[in-house]
């Protein structure tokens, strides 16, 4: 079933069309994929803000010794915020499939882009992660489209323009 050879899926029937946005074609899949990231998106800033486990992962976040002082478990709390997080970086696995090809180390791709956007948006509220990650999108595509062979450079640029203005982040 596994192994190291790289796996190419195909889209799902119902979203492999394509829709016309002011009157240019736009495949469904992205379309998904950008409700899918904001579902995402807004379901993690739901739990993190208005559940207690929110309050909790925040608690430790912040000031693990207190958090531990009150009784509470940090080691399992971290464990739990770890098994959430693969979760949702399988679930950006799969989404992300049917338009790569899935193989073993396909992680590794986002790993700098993940540093760059914490580094943009800063090591603050989860507004910062949206924005930054908002941000480096644009300016990857702005760069893939204008200037191709600078695109990764684009990225770096905006990174050093937030820490030359300010240093630890946009927010």
């Amino acid at each position: 079933v596994g192994g190291p050879d790289g796996r190419n899926v195909d889209l799902p029937a119902a979203l492999s069309g394509v829709v016309d946005i002011v009157g240019e074609p736009y495949p469904v899949y992205r379309l998904f994929l950008i409700a899918a990231g904001v579902a995402v998106a807004l379901g993690t800033w739901a739990f993190l803000m208005r559940t207690r486990a929110g309050l909790l992962i925040r608690a430790t976040a912040q000031n693990p010794t207190m958090t531990h002082a009150l009784g509470l478990d940090v080691r399992l709390i971290r464990r739990g915020v770890f098994g959430v997080a693969c979760g949702l970086a399988a679930l950006g696995g799969v989404l992300a499939t049917p338009l790569l090809t899935a193989f073993l180390g396909m992680g590794t791709i986002v790993v700098i882009d993940a540093f760059v956007i914490v580094m943009i948006g800063g090591m603050g509220p989860f507004i910062g992660t949206v924005v930054g990650s908002l941000l480096v999108g644009i300016s990857q595509t702005f760069g893939n489209f204008y200037f191709p062979d600078y695109a990764l450079g684009a990225t770096y640029a905006l990174m050093i323009l937030v820490l030359l203005i300010r240093p630890g982040g946009l927010f």
